[in-house]
């Protein structure tokens, strides 16, 4: 039955509550277990010989940011932009040491992200902009994957479309 038991142990952790933390935290916290499911495994029955770890979190400051980007190539002949784009989310939360921090004005999507080049209609694609953080810079949204939409309006010019319609 014990050996069954520590067989579903998949994982140990721990949890640190950071809520309103404003500076480093150094504590000892209780180390649970966990199956392959996610569940808590009881550890009443099992001897372990760590039962609290010590951890030491450092709390950085955090900024809103915008999401910048640019565009490489052009539309097809007989296309333009419209003039519509757009990020969305248009902001991140991002954390950094303060001496990275006041250097960080936007996160920018490369051109070479968004290649334009011949499209006839709009172009919508998920970036990540994880990829593009500078050394040293988290995202700090704990709700946020780093996957952003980016929008780019395409259409047909206006001389074409008359020309259509004769």
């Amino acid at each position: 039955r014990f050996r069954s038991l520590v067989s579903s142990v998949d994982q140990a952790r721990v949890t640190v509550d950071i809520t309103d933390a404003r500076d480093n935290i150094s504590t000892y916290v209780e180390v649970l277990l966990y199956d392959n499911e996610g569940d808590t495994v009881a550890s009443t029955h099992l001897s372990m010989n760590l039962y609290s770890v010590k951890v030491n979190a450092e709390i950085l400051p955090t900024a809103k940011v915008p999401i910048t980007w640019s565009v490489r190539g052009e539309p097809a002949e007989g296309c333009e932009l419209t003039g519509e784009a757009s990020v969305a989310p248009e902001t991140a939360l991002v954390a950094a040491p303060e001496s990275v921090l006041k250097k960080v004005d936007a996160i920018e999507i490369p051109a070479g992200q968004l290649n334009i080049t011949g499209l006839t209609s709009d172009l919508t694609k998920t970036v990540n902009i994880a990829d593009f953080l500078p050394d040293g810079v988290w995202l700090a949204d704990s709700s946020c994957d780093g996957r952003v939409t980016v929008f780019i309006g395409i259409r047909k010019t206006a001389e074409d479309t008359e020309e259509e319609e004769y």
